[in-house]
């Protein structure tokens, strides 16, 4: 990397930085075939279903154990069939074009989080799948910079005001994921006790 670049980089990090890659993922309640989405991702590339996305194609990772098994890859976002650290479910992953509307940092880490949590929603949705209402992980892929700014308690303010999106009313326990630290940083959120 050249010392312009590393300027540049550098000068995106300070006090009013906030996670430009932000992963969420929810579970699913039945196992699902990763290939039944398949078709369902191409209807999404042709025809631009998802409004606000450009999606772009398709990877195929099933032969890869606890991975992502298939993963539609767009300019904004990617959408995933995720079987992860053995669990399966389903991800939404933002990695661009955040147009949110805010009054400072922490309405703007929380509308982040809105953002991503209401695609999950909606993608679970469209491709008609059930997923567990009583918890849900999110991580910040731009791990070196949340931890290296502290940001853990307000990131753990903005799950728990924004979880209801998908867990619904209740009290919500977030608790950080404790895993190798070059991993990105995550997030646990359950419900606890609904309303």
């Amino acid at each position: 990397m050249n010392q312009k670049a590393d300027l540049t980089v550098s000068g995106e990090i300070g006090q009013d930085y906030l996670p430009h890659r932000i992963k969420a993922k929810a579970f699913f309640q039945n196992p699902v075939d990763p290939e039944s989405v398949i078709p369902i991702f191409n209807r999404w590339i042709s025809d631009r279903t998802l409004e606000g996305h450009l999606m772009v194609d398709i990877a195929d990772y099933r032969h890869v154990p606890n991975g992502p098994s298939v993963m539609l890859v767009g300019h904004e976002a990617d959408i995933v069939i995720d079987h992860g650290d053995g669990r399966p479910g389903l991800a939404y992953i933002r990695k661009r074009n955040w147009q949110e509307k805010n009054n400072g940092q922490s309405d703007a880490l929380s509308s982040r989080i809105r953002i991503v949590l209401n695609w999950l929603v909606k993608t679970a949705k469209e491709l008609n799948l059930t997923i567990n209402s009583n918890e849900l992980s999110l991580w910040f892929q731009d791990r070196l910079f949340a931890r290296q700014l502290g940001l853990v308690p307000e990131l753990t303010e903005a799950i728990n005001q924004e979880a209801s999106i998908v867990l619904g009313k209740g009290r919500v326990e977030v608790a950080p994921i404790q895993i190798d630290t070059r991993r990105a940083l995550g997030f646990n959120a359950r419900l606890v006790e609904t309303n």
